[in-house]
């Protein structure tokens, strides 16, 4: 997919118990509100803290300011990675990196790229296994889902039951009545009868009820590609989506793959025996 992902995002380098110690002092994390000093590494050794503010009304980084009501896009992606040790296929480590940032769509003369590099964007790392260097990353997740994306949905609502065809990713991806526009594909209409849209862990997957082809997948990096299960949930109904849940347990297409692979079984078994 070719939609514009947040990338090459400053990275923090803290163990737990750094964070442990900061969070002692400095981190607070309600339903309403954010704040916390996230460290970055300057070295093997040193770092610096960078202020997060947040609250109802807008989020604030390292300098940097934004309310939500001027946000026109938001992404969010917490990942895992492990590392297993020679023995026993045991996992030695672990790293966590999460980001969060939120943006605007490039303005006329503005470039995707100037316009991504615009955006205020919060994303660090740390090894281990606690959670505990998640709670302002997940702070911020739930002001995103309180106070600014219901407000991004029910605009492009507003513009699809007017009957028009409204933007989700700003020149990649657009919803009408219909169903998904993915402007980068040959055939971009993905009809909502068509599809299965599935919130899965890194990237959002559109898959075809019926058939091979049609399937897309948005990383979690894309701008408002949270949006589009909503968007989907919102679009269709209880019925279509309890169908839609029936015909991706058992596919109707799955029988003739199984089959397929039998007959290939079948006539390598045969050329063999003969």
């Amino acid at each position: 997919m070719g939609a514009g992902a947040v990338t090459d995002a400053p990275r923090a380098w803290r163990t737990v118990e750094a964070w442990r110690q900061l969070a002692d002092r400095t981190d607070v994390v309600l339903g309403d509100h954010v704040r916390a000093s996230i460290p970055f590494d300057k070295g093997l050794v040193d770092y610096e803290l960078k202020e997060l503010r947040a609250d109802s009304d807008a989020v604030e980084y390292d300098g940097r300011r934004m309310r939500w009501s001027d946000v026109d896009w938001v992404m969010y992606k917490r990942t895992q990675t492990q590392q297993k040790g020679p023995a026993l296929n045991v996992t030695v480590s672990r790293s966590n990196q999460v980001t969060f940032a939120v943006g605007n769509w490039a303005r006329d003369g503005e470039s995707e790229e100037a316009a991504l590099k615009s955006a205020l964007m919060v994303s660090y790392v740390w090894n281990g296994n606690s959670d505990l260097p998640a709670e302002p990353w997940l702070g911020l997740v739930s002001l995103s889902r309180a106070f600014l994306e219901p407000r991004l949905i029910d605009e492009i609502l507003q513009q699809v039951r007017a009957g028009q065809r409204a933007h989700v990713i700003d020149a990649d991806v657009d919803v009408d009545a219909d169903g998904f526009y993915f402007l980068d594909q040959k055939q971009p209409l993905r009809r909502f009868s068509d599809v299965y849209v599935k919130d899965e862990p890194g990237e959002i997957s559109i898959y075809p009820i019926k058939g091979f082809r049609g399937g897309v997948s948005l990383d979690k990096n894309c701008p408002n590609a949270m949006l589009l299960p909503v968007l989907y949930n919102a679009l269709t109904t209880p019925e279509q989506r309890a169908s839609a849940d029936e015909e991706m347990k058992d596919p109707p297409w799955l029988k003739w793959v199984i089959l397929g692979v039998l007959v290939v079984v079948a006539i390598v078994v045969a050329v063999l025996v003969l």
